[in-house]
């Protein structure tokens, strides 16, 4: 029954290789005493936040990975010498950043899973410090080119074939949103093979601001006189990635994100 739950628990938590999936399911009582988890009475004002930071200088130190199980809001408030309330917010606040999973019933098990919790972030950001659309996507620009470019010697055949399949969605038939969301998957497969997890996350991040915050925006792209033309770079950037050409990706590339760019130059006074 034991090893049902854990397996259960297993589903809930995202990008576990098998050394990680290997030590979840290993006994407690087996845990190497270097990694023995440790945490001091709290004495201070902001009490969940200390514990936090408990927390965090245990996963910095290694003695806390991801699929660790934490000791139960008991056994923490007993050893931190606080409140199991304050030990709750401690855990819900970690568990909004991505850094920990709950299960009911279970526990609660280091994760690690940050990408909705930076898109969460970052759309703050966007918002509260005077951001503007064109900031975004230059993020994309620079980040997106500078991946493709340099990780040419990974690409594979099949990497090749799904960027074609989103061409090919864009250029048939299908509803705005479907087509918005064809475009997004074919810079999302681009920043995909790039192989760099950090990179991935902030593109997907800066993408989410793109098409979530101004969401009609690439809409009204691809369903004006513009659909032909980004269809066209889109297949233009693709025949570049598939010859290896790194200037003529680049090149094709800057040219794309000029046009979108352009393209949307009055679209934010109107949506925001």
């Amino acid at each position: 029954m034991r090893g049902e739950i854990k397996f259960l628990v297993l589903e809930k938590i995202k990008n576990f290789d098998m050394m990680r999936i290997k030590r979840l399911k290993k006994d407690e009582n087996e845990e190497n005493e270097g990694r023995k988890m440790v945490f001091k009475p709290i004495e201070n004002r902001k009490i969940s936040s200390r514990i936090m930071e408990q927390i965090k200088e245990n996963i910095l130190r290694g003695k806390l990975r991801v699929g660790d199980k934490l000791p139960s809001e008991r056994e923490l408030s007993t050893q931190l010498g606080v409140s199991r309330s304050s030990v709750r917010e401690a855990l819900r606040s970690l568990d909004i950043l991505g850094v920990v999973v709950s299960v009911q019933g279970e526990g609660t098990y280091i994760q690690g899973d940050f990408q909705d919790s930076l898109c969460m972030l970052m759309t703050f950001m966007y918002f509260m410090n005077g951001c503007k659309l064109k900031e975004a996507l230059q993020l994309r620009e620079i980040l997106e080119i500078e991946s493709i470019v340099h990780s040419a010697s990974r690409w594979t055949e099949q990497d090749i074939q799904e960027l074609e399949k989103y061409c090919d969605l864009l250029e048939g038939e299908g509803s705005e949103e479907e087509k918005s969301e064809y475009d997004k998957n074919f810079h999302d497969k681009i920043a995909e093979m790039s192989g760099n997890s950090l990179m991935i996350i902030i593109l997907s991040s800066a993408s989410y601001i793109i098409q979530h915050i101004i969401k009609s925006a690439r809409e009204k792209i691809l369903f004006h006189e513009c659909i032909d033309q980004v269809s066209m770079q889109h297949r233009r950037i693709l025949e570049a990635i598939r010859l290896g050409d790194t200037e003529e990706i680049k090149r094709r590339m800057q040219e794309h994100m000029q046009f979108v760019s352009e393209a949307l130059r009055d679209v934010e006074e109107e949506e925001i």
